[in-house]
């Protein structure tokens, strides 16, 4: 080795073992990275591993952001109109105003619903004193349908928003 000249096969043999080296590391670290060592049972971060976090969310809905649309459903003429001026003086958004296809009758104010549970129609159903509430898929126009067959006034103190708890969710730390 004179003149500091390195042989050719002990450069390649020393170049090989720092890349193994490098490339091992890598691996080790991007594996663990990933939760792979857990897989294998030898330890790291698994979401069993870590505690379950859980939060309500809530949901707040207003009158403003709610659409009704109302038919007479047997009550007298023009009771439809008065209900939905009631409404939209609340700041609801007006949909369908109309009477209700022949043969369709209710007695008091009847909610015709996608979701009974939804905060929507609980709201709406706070605008009434008495209202019943029935899902319907195939409902006559878009929002919550209100069907008149008797109605005096709405509910006094009624909010114009409310706040509904929605379910839980969990998720790992």
């Amino acid at each position: 080795m004179p003149g500091g000249h390195v042989p050719n096969k002990l450069r390649t043999f020393v170049t090989l073992v720092v890349l193994i080296g490098i490339l091992s590391a890598g691996a080790y670290y991007g594996w663990r990275g990933l939760g792979g060592g857990a897989v294998l049972g030898l330890g790291g971060d698994t979401a069993d591993d870590r505690p379950e976090v859980c939060t309500t969310p809530e949901e707040t809905v207003r009158t403003r952001g709610t659409r009704v649309s109302v038919y007479n459903a047997g009550a007298a003429s023009g009771t439809a109109t008065r209900v939905m001026d009631a409404l939209t003086r609340r700041g609801f958004r007006e949909g369908v105003l109309a009477d209700a296809p022949e043969g369709i009758e209710v007695r008091g104010v009847v909610l015709w619903v996608a979701d009974r549970e939804a905060a929507r129609t609980k709201l709406v159903r706070r605008q009434f004193r008495f209202a019943r509430v029935v899902e319907r898929r195939n409902r006559l126009g878009p929002g919550i349908n209100v069907l008149v067959g008797g109605f005096r006034s709405l509910a006094e103190n009624s909010p114009r928003r409310i706040t509904v708890e929605l379910p839980e969710q969990c998720e790992a730390a």
